[in-house]
C-alpha cells in the first residue's frame, strides 16, 4: 500500500536499506532526546540493534497493545526520512493512536511531518473507519505539537510525565491530543483535511454559560426520536439516541422517516463556555448558532447573538 501526498509518500512495505537507515537514527542523539527527553542518550550497536529486530519480527503486527500498522516515510525525490506507527487498536470503540518519526534535523520545520499526518488521518478515517485518532508528545516538543494541531488535532489533556524534569532541565509533562471523525470532516475543510483559510473571528459580547456539561454525539446514519418543542432559536429539534441522551439537533441535518428520524452526517451536540472578550473562530454557523474553536483548542456550539463579528482593518 501506497499514500501519496506532494511532499511525501507512505509505503507500508520495507525496501532494501530501510533497516540501515534505522541504526543510523537511533544514534542520533538530538532526536533521540525529543523522542524520550527523561533518558539519558545510549549509542545503540548493531549487536544490540539486530536483536531488536529479531526480537520485533517474532512479534506479529497487532497483537495486544501492539503497533497494528506501520508505514515508512519517503521524501517527494524518494529519500527514506522516517515512519510512523499504529498502535493501541481499539476496535470496539473505533479508536488508535499514532506516533511519528523524523529523525534527520535537515527535515524538520519543512511541513513534512503535517502531510504525514494528514495522509495518516485521510486513511485511517475513510479507509478504515476510525473515529477518533489520538497522539501524544511532551511539553518541549514544540514541532511535534505544531505539526500535530496543523494536521487537524486538538490538545485534550496534559499529565505528569515520567519524570518531572528533563536530562536537559526542561518541564515535563505529557500532552495528549486527538481528532474525532467529525472534527476531520467537517465543513470548512479542504479536500487533504486541512483547515480551510476562510475562518471568521468573532469575540464573545458577553460571557455565555452552557445549558448542560453533557452532550450528544452521533454518526452519520444513525436513528434517533425526535420531537418538535418551543425554543428560543428556530431550525432545531429535540433527538433522543437509542441510549436514551437527548439534546437538539439541526432540523436541515435530519431525513425524518414516520416517527423516527436519521441523521444526514456526523453531529456533536456539544455546548461550549465563553468570557466576555474571549475570541473564537469559526467556519459552521447554523440557525443562529455557531461551532467554534477557542485559543486553547476546545470546540463546540454558542449563539451567534452573543459573538461580534472581529473584522480585519
Amino acid at each position: 500500500m501506497r499514500l501519496t501526498g506532494e511532499l511525501v509518500a507512505l509505503r507500508d512495505e520495507a525496501e532494501d536499506g530501510d533497516s540501515e537507515d534505522l541504526l543510523r537514527w537511533l544514534n542520533m542523539e538530538e532526536w533521540a532526546y525529543f523522542d524520550h527527553p527523561d533518558r539519558p542518550f545510549e549509542p545503540v550497536t548493531r549487536e544490540v540493534f539486530e536483536d531488536r529486530l529479531k526480537s520485533r519480527r517474532s512479534h506479529k503486527l497487532g497483537s495486544a497493545g501492539s503497533v497494528w500498522q506501520r508505514f515508512q516515510i519517503d521524501s517527494a525525490d524518494g529519500r527514506h526520512i522516517g515512519w510512523v506507527n499504529c498502535y493501541e487498536l481499539d476496535e470496539d470503540e473505533g479508536s488508535t493512536r499514532v506516533g511519528i518519526c523524523l529523525p534527520e534535523e535537515a527535515d524538520w520545520g519543512k511541513g513534512l511531518g503535517t502531510q504525514t499526518l494528514i495522509l495518516l488521518l485521510r486513511y485511517l478515517f475513510a479507509d478504515r473507519g476510525m473515529q477518533e485518532v489520538r497522539l501524544n508528545t511532551w511539553t518541549g516538543n514544540s514541532r511535534m505539537i505544531r505539526c500535530a494541531l496543523k494536521a487537524g488535532f486538538r490538545e485534550v489533556s496534559r499529565c505528569p510525565h515520567r519524570a518531572a524534569v528533563s536530562i536537559r532541565g526542561e518541564p515535563l509533562e505529557r500532552i495528549d491530543l486527538a481528532v474525532s471523525r467529525f472534527q476531520w470532516e467537517a465543513p470548512g475543510r479542504n479536500q487533504r483535511g486541512e483547515a480551510a483559510a476562510s475562518s471568521l473571528r468573532f469575540r464573545a459580547k458577553a460571557a455565555h454559560i452552557p445549558d448542560s456539561g453533557e452532550w450528544l454525539e452521533v454518526k452519520k446514519g444513525a436513528r434517533l426520536e425526535f420531537e418538535r418543542k418551543p425554543t428560543e432559536y428556530e431550525g432545531w429539534v429535540r433527538c433522543t439516541s437509542r441510549y436514551g441522551l437527548s439534546a437538539w439537533v439541526p432540523e436541515s441535518w435530519l431525513r425524518v422517516e414516520g416517527e423516527t428520524c436519521v441523521i444526514l452526517r456526523d453531529y456533536v451536540s456539544r455546548e461550549i463556555g465563553l468570557e466576555a472578550g474571549e475570541e473564537v473562530t469559526s467556519r459552521l454557523s447554523e440557525s443562529g448558532w455557531a461551532w467554534v474553536r477557542t485559543a486553547k483548542g476546545n470546540e463546540g456550539w454558542v449563539p451567534l447573538d452573543c459573538l461580534e463579528r472581529i473584522v480585519q482593518s
